[in-house]
Parts: structure tokens; sequence; C-alpha cells
């Protein structure tokens, strides 16, 4: 009797071939559903560690032209005048930049300042002349600005993925004077498109997208 009880209590413990199945199957649904939801997780987040190291940026550069640690010599002749960095991932970046960046291989690209206008007068960047700077000129003056108010300039890099539907290759931030008053703008794109202020519309990236939310 104790036999045939033992017997019975061993046929009962573990599982039949269907159950199994019945189980992977569970599971091949489950990670279905999850794993979309974790790669957008882990993209927010990206995009909220390049939304975070742009806005350093700027408060950086902001501070810098309001402590005249950045200052044009001649503000009367010309409408609009500050300062622009770019941040960007290797391998992705603006139209037309990609000597500058690559010549310093690093994700962050001073090449401020700039002036509407034609010339190529000096700025003060913390008490040296600086010229006018093009994307193919690096900006020594304002990295090492940049590192003096505790901007990681050396380290920084886009961290986002490279989806054109809400995401970006680089980001450029932008500070200065237009008239008289002070204006500030993030903004974003993909690898290859230009990264010009004016071909860019206020509010049309994705960035600004998202910090208008």
């Amino acid at each position: 009797m104790n036999t045939r009880k033992l017997e019975e209590k061993g046929k009962k413990k573990g599982f039949t071939l269907v159950e199994l199945i019945v189980v992977l199957v569970i599971l091949a649904i489950l990670a279905v559903l999850l794993v979309p939801a974790l790669t957008g997780y882990i993209d927010r987040a990206r995009q909220t560690s390049d939304i975070a190291n742009a806005r350093e940026i700027k408060t950086a550069l902001t501070v810098a032209l309001v402590s005249e640690d950045i200052k044009f010599s001649d503000k009367s002749n010309y409408d609009s005048w500050g300062v622009w960095v770019s941040l960007s991932a290797p391998g992705r970046y603006p139209e037309g930049s990609a000597p500058g960046f690559q010549s310093k291989n690093k994700g962050v690209y001073c090449g401020g300042p700039f002036i509407n206008g034609k010339g190529n007068l000096p700025f003060i960047i913390d008490g040296k002349k600086t010229p006018q700077c093009r994307w193919q000129k690096y900006n020594t003056d304002l990295a090492n600005l940049l590192k003096k108010y505790d901007v990681d300039i050396d380290n920084l890099v886009i961290k986002s993925n490279n989806s054109k539907n809400s995401s970006w290759d680089w980001i450029n931030i932008e500070v200065g004077y237009k008239k008289g008053k002070m204006y500030s703008r993030i903004y974003s794109g993909m690898k290859g498109k230009t990264c010009s202020y004016d071909l860019n519309p206020v509010g049309s990236t994705n960035i600004e997208k998202i910090l208008g939310k």
C-alpha cells in the first residue's frame, strides 16, 4: 500500500511536455511586451542625460556673458552676437562640421563666438582676445572657459539613439544678444543636416518639442 502511494506521488512530480511548451509561450509573449517598453525607457533616460548636459552648457554660457567673461568689443554696429557650442555623437556630426569635430575627436565642439555681419572682429573670452570662429576652427579659449565653469567637455557626448522621429545626433546650444536683449536656444538635428540657426525654425527640432511639453 505504501509502495503504491509513493509511486502515485512520484508520477505527480515534474512538468509534462505540454506544460513546458505553455510556459515557454507565456515567457515569449512577456518578452515581446516588455522589450519595447524597456527600450523606450532606456531611450528616454539617454535623452534626459543629453538635455541635462545641454542645459549645463547653456547655463555656463549665460553666466559667462552676464559676468562678461565673454564680451564683444563692438556691440553698437551689430544686431546680434553671441557664442555657440555643439554636442554630438561620434561620427554623427552636423553638415560641414565633421572636420572640426574630428580634429579634436570630441563630442563637444566649441565653435563660437559669432557676429551677425561681415568681418572678424575680436571677442574677449576670459580676458583674452579671440577671433570670430567658424566651424573649421576649434575655439580653445571658449573650451578652457567652459572647463573653468566645471563643464566636462572632454567627456560629454550625445547618448541618445539616432531615431529621426524623436531623437537627435547633435545638439546646438546658442546664447547671445539680439538688438540688445539676451536670448538662448537649444536645438537639435540629425547627421548631415545643417545646424544653422536660421535654417532650423524655432520649435521645430526634436529636442525643442520635448522641452516644450
